[in-house]
């Protein structure tokens, strides 16, 4: 780029202004790859494309021209995912912008496919008044996209390692089924059909959870209401009664 062969410049920033658009995802490149959520975006948007200034994030540069971005419905920034869009109207901040292009085409119209994003990627929770009973918010993701965005989190390598069965030294069989139910139930949203359903493919599944299921307990009673509840709304206050779960 032009402007990064003049002296005096440390770099490019890009303000979302009129109809241009940027979309941010941190964290999401490891040895020169993408993750999946990376991936599906990147695919999907088929737009300008370039790495972050720090090498391991992806830049989105599109326009969106029809798209009424509603805050109230969709975050802005997805800290969880490590997902952020830069929008007209919804943000006064600008993107750096590098030219280590990963995908050189133009700056494409995108307003359906960023629309198909957010109602993938950024919807919010409902918010929880004090005081009111808090209803499961229930999961808006695929099965495979559970896996997938569990996989690719945080939390991946503690998520994959009981996805495949393995037990943690020094816990128990159904310490291992807890850590895994309270992983399951912040991605399904709280949603235990879904909870149950995936649990039943991982290599911690037993006789013992039919055991559960076709006795007087629910999965939620199983593993407490309230706490499956609280976890799936306020993940970072319910961590200490799923044990290693940050």
């Amino acid at each position: 780029m032009a402007v990064n062969a003049m002296d005096g410049y440390d770099g490019i920033g890009m303000g979302a202004f009129d109809d241009f658009c940027m979309v941010d995802i941190d964290h999401c490149v490891f040895g020169g790859k993408l993750t999946q959520m990376a991936e599906d975006i990147v695919e999907k948007m088929d737009s300008y494309t370039e790495f972050s200034p720090s090498g391991t994030g992806v830049r989105i540069v599109c326009k969106v021209s029809s798209l009424s971005y509603d805050t109230g419905r969709y975050y802005i920034n997805n800290q969880k995912l490590g997902l952020e869009i830069y929008a007209a109207g919804v943000t006064k901040k600008f993107c750096t912008l590098t030219g280590n292009v990963i995908r050189n085409c133009g700056v494409e119209e995108r307003s359906t496919e960023l629309g198909a994003i957010l109602e993938t990627y950024m919807l919010r929770s409902i918010p929880q008044k004090k005081n009111d009973v808090q209803d499961i918010p229930g999961s808006y993701l695929s099965d495979d996209s559970v896996v997938r965005l569990a996989s690719d989190s945080r939390q991946g390598e503690k998520f994959k390692a009981l996805w495949n069965g393995e037990i943690p030294g020094g816990k128990s069989h159904s310490d291992a089924d807890m850590s895994l139910a309270s992983i399951l139930a912040f991605w399904c949203g709280g949603d235990t059909e879904q909870m149950d359903r995936l649990f039943r493919k991982s290599g911690l599944m037993r006789s013992k959870w039919d055991r559960v299921q076709s006795g007087s307990m629910d999965l939620c009673q199983y593993f407490g209401q309230k706490k499956l509840k609280d976890y799936a709304a306020f993940p970072s206050s319910s961590s200490s009664f799923f044990w290693g779960v940050r």
